[in-house]
Formats: C-alpha cells, structure tokens, sequence
C-alpha cells in the first residue's frame, strides 16, 4: 500500500478512474431519462432515482476536475454546478419552488424517495456545493489556496462516504433531515467518486501530499486514516449483528464501545512499536554516519542556509587548521580577499541545487595554500525546503605537486627523445653514406685485385711456377668471399633501414616458393621440405621473405651431411607473439656459445665444414627487432637445429645492436 501511494502514475490513473466513475453514473442516469427507461435512472428497484439536476452538477464538476490545467474553464464549469447547488438548497430551505428542477426533464409525480419531482436531495446540494468550491480553490497557483480546497474537498469527502454508508444500510431517509426527498444510489456512488478525484488532484501539495510524502509521518497519516475509516463501519456492523442477535441496546453499545477501544488502543501500540523501531534505525544511521565523518581523513563540513558552520569533523581540523569550536556558528572561513567571490558564487549555485565538483587554491589558517577538491551540494529537509550545504574537501597539494614532477621529467624525456632521434637521423645518414662508400670505393680496387689476378694466370701461366698460381688463386678466392661480405653487410644496412609495410603474409606460400628455388639451386640434394598449411603472419613482405630465406639456406646447407634431410616449417607462438619456426635434421650446434649465433660474423663451424659469412642469422635477429619480435635457436643433443622468429605490433629500434656491429 506504501509503494501504491507512493506512486505518482498511479495516483494519476486513480484520479481518472474517480472521474470516469463518476462521470459514467451521471452518464448512465441521463441516458434512462432520454430512453424513458426508469430502471437506469435508480439503479436498485425501491430506490429513490437520481435528479436531473442532480445529473447535470455531476457532469459539471467531472468537466471541471478533466480540465484542471484550464483554470478559468475549470473554475466556470464548477461554478455553474455550485450554482444550481445553492439555488437547490435555497428551494429546500425556504420551501419553494424556483421552476429550476425540472427544465432538463419532467419527473413523474408519486416518484420514490421524494414528493417534490426533480428536486435533488439537501445531502446532494450540500455535497455539490461543498465540492465547486474545493474545485475551485485547488486549481488555483497558490499553495495555501490548494491545501484549503483539499479540506473543503476532505470535508465532502466525509460527508460523500457516511451517504454512501447510508445508502448501502438502507438508512439514507435519515440524512434527508425531514425533507422528502432522499439521496438516490448513483448519487451517493457519483459523489463518493468526485470527492475521491478532487483529492487526488493536486498529489504535490497540502494534504494529499502529506498522504503520499516518504518516509514514516506519510505511513502514519495513512494508517491512521485506513483505521479511522475501517474500524468504525467494521465494528458497526458488529453492533448490528449484536442487536439482530437480540443483545440489548445499552449492552450492545458498551460492547461496541469496548471493542472500539480495544481496537484503537492496539493499533496505537503497533504505531508505538514502528516508531519505536524507526528511532532505533535513525539512531543506528546516525551512530554509523557520526562514526564514519569523525573518523574520515576528508574534511566533511556543513553550513546552514545562512553560510555558518554547523559541523566541522576533526579531518577539517587537521586539514585546515581551525578548531571546531573556532568556526562552528560562524561564516565559512575558508575565504580570503579574491576567493570570497568565489566562494559565495559557489555557495549560491548549491543553494539553488547545483552538484559542484571544483578543484580550488585555498588558504588555511597559518596562512599556507593547499590545492583541495571540493564537492559541494545542497542539504534538503523533510518538506523539500533548503535545509544548507554539505562539503566534502580532499587535500590534493601532494598530487598536484607529484604531477607537475611528472610533467616537467616528461618534458625532460620528450627533449631527450628529440635529441636521440636527430642522433639517430645522423647515424642513419652515416649509415647511408657509409654503404654508399663500401659499395663503390671498396669494391673498385677488390674488382682490380680478382681481374688482374685473373689476367695473370690466363696470360702468364707458363711464367708462373705452382706456387705462384696457387697464390694467384688464393688472392682471386680471398677478393671474391671479401665481395660477398661486401654484399651481406649492405644487405644487413639495408634491412635497418627499410620502411615496413604492414600485410598479412602468406608465410607457408613463401616457404613453398623458397623451397623450389633451393631445389633448382642444389639439384643432387634430396630433401624433403614440410610446411605447415594456412601459417600467415603480419610483418612486411620483403623482410619476412629475407628472414625465411636465410632460414631456409641455413637449414639446406647443415642439412648436407644428413642422408635423409628434412626440413619442417611450421607456427609458433612466445609470450603472446605469433610467428613461424624453421626446424631441421642436421648437425645441429653446441650450447656453448650459442648465445652468438645472431651476432655478425660470428660462426659455430668452420668455413671449411660448412661456407657462409655469418651475417644470415643476424640478419634475421634484426628483421625480427624491427617487427617488435625476437628470434631464438635450440638445438637438442640428438642434433637438429629449430629457429624460432616472432613478430609482434610495432618495430624496434631502426638501428639495431647488429647493425652497429656489423658497421664496426
């Protein structure tokens, strides 16, 4: 029933039931006297019929309740309805007739209920009368205007329900106060239904909104009002049953009498224990907030509407250095010179409902500045009036000053990452000029030493002794490998430096072409190649075809000596980086220094076993840095050997530990 109260839209649908029902007594009752169907114009047979009148003041106020927000509308249609109310009851009154009851329909005479034809009943003129007027008053602006029009409305609320009690024990000839005429049924329901709207009106003021208001006075209010209501029709009906039972009037009515307390007085002790029981919760919430404030290292503050202190906690005290008893029942004291604008522009937003979150340079007492957050928002009491403010400071100097640190070492970083960077341009530039100078200068008089060596043992072979010649093809032999270094340090430049272009790469595709090329390239070996289908990657094109290459050549050439060569391709995947792994049958390495198989120059076996310039794995290592990955060998003891690149998302450092050797 809370939650039902509680409910706006459903006060709302309440209000327009109240309308319709009673709008839809009226309607019905003036359908039956335009068909001449008297059944619908009582209802119940042997009950009096509701009036002409009395079904045209109905229609009014249901008019004048649907438009509310219409004022003037609204105020005219229930002032023409509390109209024809008066002149009702001036004509009950002074025992006349002022030709106004039977313009819309002529009653016939010897009706039940009634020696006066069309002639409404006193308790339905006082009740419509009693209703315009609440009408009226609640669709006015004021407030005060709308709380009077509630109890008016209250009033005919009353005087609605004890008709419609009547009518049901059948005892509504009493309330016609001698007159002959007597309140019909659908009068008695109409009434009850327009009282009931009126009341449900204006659900946000006066007293319908101390019926629906949160919290434990709107449950009490409504408690007592279903008691007031029930226990009396409840217990009177008792009293009835007690004198049909035959029980004596003065005995049945102090058996009414005692239940009637008994009832009351337990209803009162089951209110005593709710608000017993709501104090205790208050309590307990109020130990536990109490508990949390004076224990908060936040500076928890309140002010009242006025601007003065009215709590101040002992985190405030450390925090700004006043005392309670220094500030408490005085202005904030936070503000000093230009911040007192400030302040008081603030204090007025959160007075008119603002949530205020602002980070602020504030002075305390001893006159030092701390940076604070400030959360400020407005404090409301029970009615919805403007009870203050509650402040919330955190003291953020600290994390200010640790940000602005940061701040300055990340300019310090940025400033020395511009000087890398125009460090490393140069580098790269030196690089550039460097491979340009070994391309061209290098290479000239090594082309000179191979082709006059090359001249001498074809044009003065018979001069030359065997020694000679083999000295001559020794220098033809020591030029042509000193070319091919030549060649793989320009090839390990160029891999530094090369801009990468992001694509997922067909890597088992690749290693299938690859393997063709090696086949064509060594026609007597027999190996047999197995690479893993679907293996792609995301890494620049060129570069992966480059490390696979070298891979791949590695692999055919320590796989010479095996009768039985294979070579596997397959996925791979460290430390959440995907790849491809190179994995063969051949001699295989030692553990012992294999730690410098990626750096240049550096070889595990002799150029006599096996040929090479040692600058394939490296550059194979600096392939994978420049794809954010990394490249790693194992060899187990059984022999073979297994390679291992990933690629990750970004590249490394453009010029590798590698290159800088290998340019060394």
């Amino acid at each position: 029933m809370r939650r039902l109260l509680r409910s706006r839209p459903l006060l709302e649908v309440g209000r327009a039931v109240a309308e319709a029902v009673a709008a839809g007594s009226a309607a019905v009752v003036l359908l039956g006297w335009l068909l001449a169907v008297p059944a619908l114009e009582y209802w119940i047979p042997g009950r009096p019929t509701m009036k002409a009148n009395s079904v045209l003041a109905i229609l009014l106020l249901a008019g004048a309740l649907a438009v509310r927000r219409r004022r003037l509308v609204s105020a005219l249609l229930a002032s023409i309805a509390g109209a024809v109310a008066l002149l009702s009851l001036v004509e009950i009154g002074f025992g006349t007739s002022l030709g106004i009851d039977q313009l819309l329909f002529h009653e016939r005479p010897g009706a039940i209920g009634t020696t006066s034809p069309g002639q409404m009943s006193p308790v339905a003129a006082s009740t419509i009368a009693v209703l315009s007027v609440a009408i009226v008053l609640i669709g006015c602006r004021s407030a005060r205007h709308v709380l009077v029009g509630q109890l008016v409305a209250v009033l005919a609320f009353l005087g609605a329900l004890t008709s419609v009690l009547a009518v049901a024990a059948d005892t509504s000839q009493l309330l016609a106060f001698g007159h002959t005429t007597v309140l019909s049924v659908p009068t008695a329901v109409a009434l009850l239904a327009l009282a009931l709207a009126a009341l449900l009106a204006r659900p946000d003021v006066g007293v319908t909104a101390s019926l629906v208001r949160r919290g434990f006075d709107g449950f009490v209010l409504r408690a007592s009002l279903c008691a007031a209501v029930v226990v009396p029709i409840a217990f009177g009906g008792v009293r009835e049953a007690f004198r049909s039972a035959g029980l004596e009037a003065t005995a049945a009515e102090w058996l009414y009498t005692v239940l009637i307390v008994a009832a009351f007085g337990a209803f009162a002790w089951i209110l005593a224990r709710l608000l017993g029981n709501a104090i205790s919760d208050y309590t307990v919430a109020a130990e536990r907030l109490h508990g949390i404030v004076e224990h908060s290292p936040l500076a928890v503050v309140t002010l009242d509407p006025e601007g003065d202190v009215v709590s101040w906690n002992p985190g405030a005290e450390q925090m700004l250095g006043w005392r309670a008893d220094e500030v408490v029942g005085r202005p904030y004291p936070l503000a000093r010179g230009q911040e007192l604008a400030e302040v008081r522009g603030e204090l007025a937003a959160v007075a008119a409902g603002r949530q205020l979150l602002l980070e602020q340079l504030r002075h305390r007492k001893d006159g030092s500045e701390i940076v604070v957050r400030v959360a400020a928002g407005p404090l409301w009491a029970p009615d919805g009036a403007f009870a203050g403010r509650s402040i919330v400071l955190t003291d953020i100097t600290r994390q200010r000053e640790v940000e602005a640190e940061l701040l300055r070492l990340n300019e310090e970083l940025e400033l020395r990452v511009e000087t890398r960077t125009a460090e490393l341009t140069a580098a790269n530039e030196e690089l550039r000029a460097l491979s340009y100078s070994i391309s061209h200068d290098l290479r000239t008089p090594l082309r000179a030493l191979d082709g006059f060596s090359q001249a001498l043992l074809e044009d003065y072979a018979p001069l030359l002794d065997a020694q000679g010649s083999n000295y001559l093809h020794r220098i033809r032999s020591a030029s042509q490998r000193m070319d091919g270094l030549i060649d793989d340090i320009l090839g390990l430049s160029h891999v530094t430096r090369v801009e990468l272009e992001w694509q997922c790469v067909d890597v088992s595709g690749v290693a299938r072409e690859l393997g063709d090329e090696l086949r064509r390239a060594n026609p007597g070996r027999d190996v047999r190649l197995e690479v893993e289908d679907g293996l792609e990657v995301d890494a620049d094109a060129r570069l992966l075809r480059i490390a696979l290459q070298n891979l791949l050549e590695n692999a055919w050439k320590f796989t010479s000596r095996t009768e039985r060569a294979v070579v596997e391709v397959c996925a791979a995947e460290r430390d959440g980086q995907r790849g491809f792994s190179v994995v063969d049958n051949g001699v295989g390495f030692s553990p012992v220094g294999a730690d410098k198989l990626f750096r240049p120059f550096q070889r595990l076996h002799g150029a006599s076993e096996f040929p090479g310039n040692g600058i394939g794995l490296a550059t194979v290592m600096s392939i994978a840095n420049r794809h954010g990955g990394t490249a790693s060998a194992e060899s187990p003891a059984d022999g073979g050997a297994c390679f291992t690149v990933t690629f990750g998302g970004g590249g490394g450092s453009p010029l590798t530990e590698a290159a800088a050797e290998a340019i060394a």
